[in-house]
C-alpha cells in the first residue's frame, strides 16, 4: 500500500523516527513540486470518480479551454 501524508515541519522529525524503526517500510521525501503535482492529480482523480457517480456536473471542454 502507498499512501501520502502531509505532516506538519514541526512534528515529521519525530514522526520519521518512529517509521524508520520498521524494516518493511521505504520512505521517500518528496520535493514541494512533486508533492503539489500528486495532490493536484489526487484531487482531479477524485473530481473525475464524483463525476462518474453523478455527484458533480462535468465542465465542457470549451469551459476547460476558456479558463486557461
Amino acid at each position: 500500500m502507498k499512501v501520502l501524508l502531509d505532516i506538519p515541519d514541526n512534528e515529521s522529525n519525530e514522526f520519521l523516527a518512529i517509521v524508520s524503526t520498521f524494516k518493511n517500510i521505504k520512505l521517500e521525501k518528496l520535493t514541494e513540486t512533486k508533492a503539489q503535482i500528486i495532490s493536484e492529480l489526487s484531487e482531479s482523480i477524485r473530481d473525475v470518480n464524483l463525476a462518474i457517480q453523478g455527484e458533480l456536473k462535468p465542465k465542457l471542454a470549451r469551459e476547460i479551454l476558456d479558463e486557461l
